[in-house]
């Protein structure tokens, strides 16, 4: 097989390169370029579990535990009880937090207009429609399995 024709490998060379060109604004909410996507979800989602980041983030449920553990030391997250469950806790951000998302936006937002400066708002758009389909596609079979 083609090395040039798997997926996956532009996939994650693009996710990378995308981390690496936010790094620095990341980095200065002293905060790992990996773990952005949690605070995203839980702005998304507030009130989630850590049950709930960790089926969303497809990641194992201890890594999701650490990072939370973390973050509400940083004082980015913050850790309530759920009111159904007693052994679960509801997470939301904290007012720094949802200033670090807005934040992250602008700058992931400046990347994307960045990109789609260079390959045109079809394509981009097109590009993004076509990795749901891409991304639906792959739930299903998860579903078949």
């Amino acid at each position: 097989m083609n090395n040039d024709i798997v997926i996956g490998k532009w996939i994650d060379r693009i996710y990378r390169q995308l981390l690496q060109t936010n790094k620095r604004k990341i980095e200065e909410f002293d905060i790992s370029p990996a773990d952005y996507n949690y605070f995203l979800t839980i702005e998304e989602y507030p009130g989630c579990t850590q049950n709930f980041l960790a089926e969303k983030r497809m990641v194992d449920k201890g890594l999701v535990a650490r990072v939370v553990k973390k973050y509400c030391e940083r004082g980015y997250i913050i850790k309530q009880p759920s009111p159904q469950k007693r052994s679960s806790y509801n997470l939301f951000l904290s007012a720094s937090g949802e200033k670090l998302v807005e934040d992250m936006r602008k700058a992931i937002a400046t990347t994307e207009s960045y990109l789609e400066k260079q390959d045109g708002t079809e394509n981009f758009i097109a590009l993004i429609e076509h990795l749901k389909q891409v991304s639906s596609y792959l739930e299903k079979k998860e579903e078949l399995d």
